[in-house]
């Protein structure tokens, strides 16, 4: 439907003296369908990436000393 209240003509179809509208009802329960689906998989994909991170080893941190002044040249 267009802001006045009518439908929007380029979303009908004529077909043997009839005005048909899409079914609505049919193309949002397809696209609600697949979100949901790619949101759960987005999820799994997550916890697993999550569980990799959390079995993986520590890091070996080094821990680099500034220069100072002080410090002799080589």
């Amino acid at each position: 439907m267009c802001y006045n209240g009518h439908a929007d003509i380029k979303y009908l179809n004529y077909v043997k003296g009839v005005w048909f509208m899409p079914d609505y009802k049919k193309m949002y329960a397809k696209l609600f369908n697949k979100v949901t689906d790619v949101i759960e998989q987005l999820q799994q994909v997550q916890r697993e990436t999550e569980r990799m991170y959390i079995d993986s080893p520590e890091p070996e941190l080094i821990v680099i000393e500034p220069k100072t002044d002080d410090d002799p040249e080589p």
